[in-house]
């Protein structure tokens, strides 16, 4: 009976165990399929977040379609939708567009705006120098600039990437500034654009200083402080921009050929969500008749 009693006792421990197994086993299993629905969700999401970020910029791209349009925000529901924002590029400084032709007056605006954002009088000698270097087609280097030497060569071209400014010597000043290339561009028409230009790019122009900067830009941006929105006030006319500057009706005016007007020029950013999941697309494109010319691309 003791042998029983013992042969039952093991039954049961035997069992017991098998019962741990298979409950660890169903655990895991159950682990696995949801990791496998997350898995397969989270890619649903992205895809869906993919679609709704092309639909946004699908609108943006549109020839009527403006900064102000309000089909720029669009929800489907309360986790699905699209947010765009559209920035028009003309409201930056245009690097090529100061540097070609060696212009008194376009080089003043990007020393002055170097000289904005903190640079020292020798560092600014040295970095536009060694800019016009790069982008001018001689081999004749100016006074504070450099030319080929060693494994340093100018590429003798225009800028045709802003990565490419971190290659010209004595560029470290500028280049390790946080967010240094917000204000600068290589697609806009080059004059720089008064209904979306920065303080930093308006204080930078001829005789007009940072008050009457703050000035226009509040005038634009309207109640609510920011650009791109629907109390943004739209100038009916370069002389009406020109007069927050302190330039309206001057027959003599020194901004002439430096500032236009609505450029066509865009940056445009389309976020879609979906759940939890956001996907990006970004693009630059010239806004010109029925057809959208885009410059540049990028999706992440």
């Amino acid at each position: 009976m003791k042998l029983k009693g013992n042969n039952h006792g093991s039954a049961l421990l035997l069992s017991l165990w098998a019962l741990l197994v298979l409950s660890v086993a169903v655990f895991a299993l159950a682990k696995y399929v949801n990791q496998g629905i997350d898995t397969v969700r989270d890619a649903n999401q992205s895809l869906d977040a993919k679609a709704l970020a092309h639909s946004g910029l699908t609108v943006a791209l549109n020839p009527d379609v403006h900064p102000q349009t309000p089909a720029l925000v669009a929800n489907f529901g309360q986790d699905r939708g699209y947010k765009v924002k559209m920035v028009g590029e003309g409201g930056k400084l245009n690097l090529n567009f100061l540097l070609a032709g060696e212009q008194p007056q376009r080089i003043e605006i990007l020393k002055n705006y170097l000289r904005y954002k903190g640079l020292k009088f020798d560092q600014i000698q040295r970095l536009v120098d060694c800019m016009l270097d790069w982008v001018d087609a001689d081999n004749l280097k100016h006074i504070n600039g450099a030319e080929d030497d060693g494994d340093y060569h100018p590429a003798n071209r225009p800028f045709e990437s802003l990565d490419e400014v971190a290659k010209v010597k004595n560029s470290g000043p500028l280049v390790s500034l946080p967010h240094w290339k917000d204000d600068f561009t290589l697609y806009s028409n080059g004059t720089i654009d008064l209904q979306s230009a920065s303080v930093a790019v308006l204080t930078c122009l001829p005789g007009v200083g940072e008050p009457r900067a703050r000035l226009l830009v509040q005038a634009r941006q309207g109640p609510d402080k920011q650009d791109g929105t629907l109390d943004d006030h739209i100038f009916k006319d370069l002389n009406e921009a020109l007069s927050f500057l302190g330039y309206a009706g001057q027959g003599n005016n020194p901004l002439s050929g430096l500032v236009g007007l609505n450029d066509p020029t865009y940056h445009i950013t389309s976020v879609g969500t979906s759940g939890k999941v956001d996907r990006q697309v970004e693009v630059v494109v010239q806004k010109l008749g029925t057809r959208p010319n885009i410059l540049l691309w990028k999706e992440n």
